[in-house]
């Protein structure tokens, strides 16, 4: 997508709630987080579906990080406490990567294109096929795996697909999902080693939700790789990370919020090594919201919950 300058923060919130508006919900500022963020309410004949906290460059130039972005996070974890389902959206994603973060509203609201696990086949791909789907369908940047895998709709259930997402009829299969791991760490536990691997991406086809794909793919990874255990992390700017609880993942920690560095100009990210071996350092520095580690335990026989611990 093709980079343009940096919208003043009317903008950027005028051009997300006219993509709402335009698939028919309605859309209200219903209040603004720290004096500076505003709230975007999205409902549905008058019931609230979802908040957005929009963040553009302009107004975080303008926090007092020590201050307003705790009173920031404290608002997402209350939010969710009372049931609400909220999302940080910057600015930054927005232009730069609109259509994979507008595929993950769809399906924050329920409307993505549902396509069944079931259906698919399951197999290891290479570095190269894993690291174009995710370029494509993943908001964060591609990084280092060791096992990667993916799932295949085979073209005899193309019939399931919407007209959108039809792949040329000459193609055999179509690549609907994609989960990368790491190679294993080791822990020394009082029985057995432990090997520990973590769940490094996921990600459907964009404007896709592949039922029940997750858990085929973790299924095939213990199958082949049997780890004692598997960790993960979710963006809490995203979510509390409801979908791991729901596949036996187990809340371990929260982790500090991150400082990352935002080009002003191209509005590219970096973290704090990358930004040591970049050749300008014209970088402001934000702050994400942390993330929260999930660890699955898988059954080994003789090992109780407790060794699964980091």
């Amino acid at each position: 997508m093709k980079k343009s300058a940096l919208k003043p923060p009317n903008a950027f919130k005028e051009q997300v709630s006219n993509w709402f508006l335009s698939m028919g919900f309605e859309c209200s500022e219903t209040s603004v987080v720290a004096e500076i963020f505003p709230v975007l309410t999205i409902n549905l004949q008058h019931r609230r579906q979802l908040s957005l906290i929009l963040i553009d460059m302009n107004s975080w130039l303008k926090t007092k990080v020590s201050v307003d972005w705790p009173a920031c996070i404290q608002y997402v974890r209350e939010a969710r406490e009372n049931g609400l389902k909220i999302i940080v959206l910057w600015e930054d994603f927005w232009v730069n990567n609109q259509e994979i973060v507008q595929s993950r509203l769809v399906a924050v609201l329920g409307l993505a294109h549902k396509i069944p696990a079931r259906l698919t086949k399951v197999r290891r791909i290479d570095k190269e096929t894993a690291n174009h789907f995710l370029s494509e369908n993943h908001l964060n940047n591609v990084v280092s795996a060791k096992y990667k895998y993916g799932l295949f709709l085979p073209s005899s259930y193309f019939r399931v697909l919407s007209t959108a997402l039809m792949p040329d009829p000459t193609s055999a299969e179509l690549l609907v999902a994609v989960a990368t791991f790491s190679f294993p760490r080791i822990f020394n536990k009082e029985t057995n080693p432990l090997r520990s691997h973590e769940l490094i991406r996921f990600a459907s086809l964009r404007g896709t939700n592949v039922v029940g794909g997750l858990d085929k793919l973790l299924q095939a990874f213990i199958r082949d790789k049997e780890p004692g255990d598997i960790m993960t992390y979710a963006d809490v700017e995203w979510s509390a990370g409801d979908s791991y609880a729901k596949l036996g993942f187990k809340t371990i920690a929260q982790t500090q919020p991150e400082a990352i560095y935002l080009d002003p100009e191209t509005r590219l990210r970096k973290s704090r090594a990358e930004l040591a071996a970049a050749s300008s350092h014209n970088y402001v520095q934000i702050m994400n919201m942390g993330s929260i580690k999930f660890v699955k335990p898988v059954s080994i026989p003789g090992q109780t919950d407790s060794e699964h611990v980091q």
